[in-house]
């Protein structure tokens, strides 16, 4: 898996309409310029990413990018209660698709956002 931190500074309102608006915009941004799918529409859709995207109050938000390296596995970072260290968590899924193409470079996703 490939893990691309961004941060933009973008305003979007304290309500879960804007927050969800916001970040559906995010998302499609970043399809646009990497060219594959991040999200599912239907139950057949395969994706070879997901974002994860944090509305920060006075401060820029942070959007998360992950690239799947393999077939069939979905990668995700969680942190252990005991410990707090970040641990990544592997679930099967035949949703997930290899990511192929030319790994896009922080600032063109980050360019990419609005």
């Amino acid at each position: 898996m490939v893990l691309i931190k961004l941060e933009k500074n973008l305003l979007c309102q304290d309500n879960t309409g804007s927050v969800h608006r916001c970040r559906d915009n995010i998302i499609n941004s970043l399809e646009v310029k990497i060219g594959v799918l991040l999200h599912v529409d239907n139950e057949l859709d395969k994706v070879a990413g997901h974002v994860t995207v944090y509305h920060w109050h006075n401060k820029p938000h942070e959007v998360w990018v992950f690239l799947y390296d393999k077939d069939g596995e979905h990668e995700g970072e969680i942190t252990d209660k005991k410990t707090g260290k970040k641990l990544i968590k592997i679930q099967k899924s035949n949703r997930i698709k290899k990511f192929i193409g030319t790994k896009p470079t922080k600032q063109e996703l980050e360019d990419s956002i609005f």
